[in-house]
């Protein structure tokens, strides 16, 4: 009977771990919808990002690591970062605090979900895509996500978009900021 508990506890302690595997706040089925839907759906502009099938690095980058290069002011603080989003999108304290306990609580992962047209890289190699975690607003229509496609050494790109929700696809708004290298 002792054996039969150890083994249930430990049986537990591992979906509960492995129930929210990319932060605390938003459901890892959530993220991984947004993340399907984004990497699968054709952008209405041009841009590598819509080069299919993608080559995914497996592990997300926290939204904070990302490489701000085009802003003045280095703070990379969520404050400030979002003070720069907010300028244009206006989000209530609400969805900033949302967002923001959401950003401290991204955990270090991998990917998780499987798709046809997405093939998860272990390696960093060229030509090779990476996303950090997306952040939601309050409701859940609004999310911030920072793409970077690496060509090698010499060569990258980098983009921080807002996401919108419009007839059931998740479609980039605006681009908040970016660079190429």
């Amino acid at each position: 009977m002792k054996k039969i508990g150890t083994i249930l506890f430990v049986l537990l302690q591992t979906l509960i771990l492995q129930a929210q595997n990319y932060n605390d706040v938003i459901s890892d089925q959530e993220i991984n919808t947004f993340m399907i839907k984004t990497l699968t759906f054709k952008e209405s502009y041009k841009t590598t990002f819509n080069k299919l099938p993608k080559k995914v690095f497996i592990s997300p980058i926290h939204i904070g690591k990302a490489d701000w290069r085009n802003l003045d002011d280095k703070d990379l603080s969520f404050e400030k970062v979002f003070e720069i989003l907010n300028t244009n999108t206006n989000f209530s304290d609400e969805d900033l605090g949302f967002m923001k306990t959401q950003y401290e609580t991204i955990k270090e992962t991998t990917w998780n979900f499987k798709h046809e047209k997405i093939k998860f890289q272990k390696k960093k190699g060229k030509m090779q895509f990476q996303y950090s975690i997306p952040l939601f607003n309050k409701d859940k229509t609004i999310a911030i996500m920072w793409r970077y496609i690496y060509y090698g050494p010499e060569h990258s790109y980098s983009e921080l978009h807002l996401y919108q929700v419009k007839n059931g696809n998740w479609e980039i708004i605006e681009l908040i900021a970016g660079y190429i290298s």
